[in-house]
């Protein structure tokens, strides 16, 4: 899926999860987008995402940890990116990842 920069939405999510249920997602060049990204309702039913190769930060981790939207997330991949100490708190103390039982730095 490519996220719209501009429109702050995924031109084709509508119609994937239309589709059928989608519970993971593989999501690559998401900085530029990922506070509106987080925010979005099409995580509700994700249970598996892997961030791998994105260049977050612990900024990107504070807006991830903040989102009404991942209460069922379990599973997260976020190698190779830049995420310190910080970043790795902000997901351990979100109450709204209360699911998420494996991280992969």
């Amino acid at each position: 899926m490519k996220w719209n920069k501009r429109e702050h939405k995924c031109q084709h999510a509508p119609t994937l999860f239309s589709l059928a249920p989608i519970y993971h997602i593989d999501l690559t060049d998401v900085t530029s987008v990922s506070e509106s990204l987080f925010q979005s309702p099409y995580l509700k039913n994700i249970t598996s995402l892997s961030l791998d190769r994105n260049n977050l930060t612990d900024e990107n981790m504070l807006q991830l940890a903040s989102s009404p939207y991942l209460g069922k997330l379990r599973w997260l991949s976020l190698m190779f990116n830049s995420i310190d100490i910080d970043g790795a708190a902000a997901l351990a103390e979100s109450k709204s990842l209360a699911k998420l039982k494996y991280v992969n730095f």
